[in-house]
């Protein structure tokens, strides 16, 4: 018997108990006594005050006894450490009375309605913050943000962990799930579970928090036209399409600013607190790990201060903006999978080349914000009251957009000069001494619609602005090849253009000249109207 710890446990009978607190102590007194009549003695002195009558006292009593919870020393010692600072937890002191008003604080009307409960009910209550999902426990819970706001979340919980804490027989109480789904619904309609032909399934998706309410949303729409100005219809139709229809397919949204204070996070954030648990904000680091079971099931999937610096990254964010389903991974546990509907958001400060892209990266809409003028310290507040305001306005408003393409949009609703930047300053330099050689080419031949060329030929124009390059050739078919989309025509004789120099005037003025070199080959075709959509002068606007 731990007479020593049973002395120190005297102490709580001052003190109304928390739920959980009481159950611990309880069972403690109760194993050490083997339960006879001395374990009720003492039972009902130290948790006379934790109960609201006698009766509810002597059921709470007989439950403990039969069940077969077993609590160790250590989890006395965290209580007593809750009513007194550590060092009193060893020997015998007065409590301080700041701290029992501290303690009686917290309580309020919830013990006193947890009083009254069993622990037949205590375990069945405590039951439902736990699922199985396969052979793994999860508890439902969630995390406070800075401003103490509560935000859903799921944590991997052992089995062993919840046996300690509340015994044996809270383990076939709760809730037991096949596998996880990932089914959105930001309505009143929402389902936690679902079930299928005899099998039991967990949403991933999370409750929503906001719903439509008729008020006004100026601030919501300056901050819009703001960030998106001549795209705002675009952005209005894609926050829509993301509200009623969160399954659908949607294109990468980019913004971007060497500046400061131009409110593309605040514009993150805001997205994140519209879909609540349903949003997440992740570095680059967070985003590159092969685990993902922490935002696989989210709908707004953030990536702040984004650089990607390997094209597998890239990959990558392609393949899952239109990936119908996606194995969710976990440290430890077996890949689950689930449907995938999230839609990135990616913020930088690198306005040229944040993101290798190509002429055919057609997934991102790429804007860049500038600062704001008039700054507002309350923003966001603001924007988060207008809310369901919001809601009701995207409810009411028609799309402007049709659906044309598996990303909704086509292409050209979401063109702009910063993609076109991006795409030219992220060119490797192989690709940029190509077209410039075309440039002189067609500029040089105004008459001409179209030149043949192969590799081995083109890369003799340019190796000497290249000279660092021993696989010139190889890589200028991978670009013609992969990156232009080009297909080699059959086996020909042809005109291959050559540009030289040469010397007039007595050799005082050198200048270009184009000749014809027949070749025989399999030549690549480019025509002036494929060199116009590469030409970085005829892009850009």
């Amino acid at each position: 018997m731990n007479k020593q710890l049973l002395s120190q446990i005297e102490k709580l009978k001052d003190f109304p108990l928390a739920l959980q607190e009481k159950v611990h102590v309880g069972k403690f007194i109760i194993d050490e006594y083997n339960g006879n009549g001395e374990s009720y003695n003492l039972f009902s002195t130290i948790l006379e005050k934790s109960f609201d009558d006698m009766e509810k006292l002597e059921v709470s009593f007989k439950e403990l006894t039969k069940s077969k919870l077993q609590i160790k020393p250590y989890q006395i010692n965290r209580i007593l450490k809750t009513y007194f600072p550590p060092e009193e937890s060893v020997k015998p002191v007065t409590a301080k009375k700041t701290d029992h008003s501290s303690v009686e604080k917290t309580k309020g009307k919830t013990e006193k309605a947890e009083s009254e409960i069993g622990f037949k009910e205590l375990l069945e209550k405590e039951s439902k913050k736990f699922v199985r999902v396969r052979t793994d426990y999860y508890k439902v819970s969630f995390t406070l943000t800075s401003k103490k706001d509560k935000a859903p979340a799921l944590f991997y919980w052992k089995k062993g962990t919840i046996t300690e804490d509340w015994g044996r027989d809270i383990i076939k109480l709760i809730r037991k799930y096949d596998s996880f789904v990932n089914v959105p619904d930001n309505t009143s309609n929402y389902k936690t579970e679902f079930s299928e032909e005899g099998n039991n399934y967990f949403n991933l998706y999370t409750k929503p928090k906001y719903f439509p309410v008729t008020g006004s949303i100026e601030t919501t729409k300056l901050f819009l036209t703001h960030i998106f100005r001549d795209k705002l219809e675009f952005i209005l139709d894609y926050l829509k399409i993301l509200y009623e229809q969160p399954v659908q397919k949607l294109p990468v949204i980019c913004l971007i600013s060497k500046e400061q204070e131009t409110g593309k996070t605040t514009f993150l954030r805001w997205l994140c607190t519209i879909f609540d648990g349903n949003g997440i904000i992740l570095g680059n680091e967070d985003f590159s790990n092969k685990f993902n079971s922490h935002y696989v099931g989210k709908l707004v999937i953030g990536i702040d201060e984004s650089f990607i610096d390997r094209n597998l990254i890239k990959e990558k964010i392609k393949r899952m903006v239109t990936d119908p389903s996606i194995n969710m991974e976990a440290k430890g546990r077996d890949q689950v999978k689930v449907d995938f509907n999230g839609k990135f958001i990616l913020l930088s400060n690198k306005e040229t080349n944040f993101i290798q892209m190509e002429d055919e990266d057609n997934r991102f809409f790429v804007c860049k914000v500038p600062v704001i003028e008039n700054k507002d310290p309350d923003i966001e507040t603001k924007l988060e009251n207008e809310i369901p305001a919001f809601l009701h306005y995207l409810q009411q408003r028609k799309l402007f957009h049709l659906r044309k393409t598996r990303l909704w949009f086509e292409p050209k609703d979401y063109e702009t000069a910063a993609l076109k930047k991006i795409v030219m300053n992220t060119r490797s330099k192989v690709e940029k001494e190509m077209i410039f050689w075309m440039e002189s080419i067609f500029d040089h031949e105004v008459e001409w619609e179209e030149i043949k060329v192969v590799p081995v030929k083109l890369a003799n124009q340019i190796q000497q602005n290249l000279k660092s390059y021993n696989s010139l050739r190889s890589e200028i078919e991978h670009i013609l090849k992969e990156n232009w989309r080009l297909v080699p025509g059959g086996n020909q004789r042809f005109d291959h253009p050559m540009m030289d120099q040469e010397w007039i005037e007595n050799g005082t003025i050198q200048q270009s000249i184009i000749r014809k070199d027949s070749c025989i080959g399999k030549p690549y075709t480019i025509t002036r109207t494929f060199y116009n959509s590469k030409n970085e002068n005829s892009n850009l606007s």
